[in-house]
Parts: C-alpha cells; structure tokens; sequence
C-alpha cells in the first residue's frame, strides 16, 4: 500500500503541491515502520534515511521526528573491528 502512494506521489511536483516533501516524507516513515516491524532493518533505515533527505525534511516536525526515532530505532550495535 504504502509502495503504491509513493508510485503515485511522483505526479504533482514541488511546485504544483506545497505539501509534497510532506507527502513524500509520511508513506516513507509509514513504510519504514512496517519494514522495521517485519524484522527488515535495512530496508526500514533506508526509507527513514530517504524521508529525512527530502529538501525541507525538518519544516514537518512530526514526520521528521518519526524518521530520526525510526532511524535510531533501526541502527545495530556498532561493531569493533
């Protein structure tokens, strides 16, 4: 579901929708969330890493929260090497 919105959010541009980092920022989180709970880390962090290189990101306070926790939530141990 959350593939087909961003499929679909490519239609309007920056220009024509002034909510469109917006509406590229919420199914990125929403799909991060989902991959995070289906046990895909790295799927998860790179749709919270996309979503907070949206130009903008940090003018939508709650989606770019949801994308720093979901980021933080999804990072493994660091390893020593």
């Amino acid at each position: 579901m959350f593939r087909c919105a961003l499929a679909r959010h490519g239609t309007p541009g920056p220009l024509d929708d002034p909510d469109h980092d917006r509406r590229e920022m919420d199914p990125r989180c929403r799909l991060g969330r989902t991959n995070a709970s289906a046990g895909r880390p790295a799927e998860a962090r790179e749709q919270f890493r996309v979503a907070l290189a949206v130009p903008g990101a940090d003018g939508y306070p709650k989606e770019h929260k949801q994308a720093v926790e979901g980021l933080a939530a999804t990072e493994g141990p660091v390893r020593a090497g």
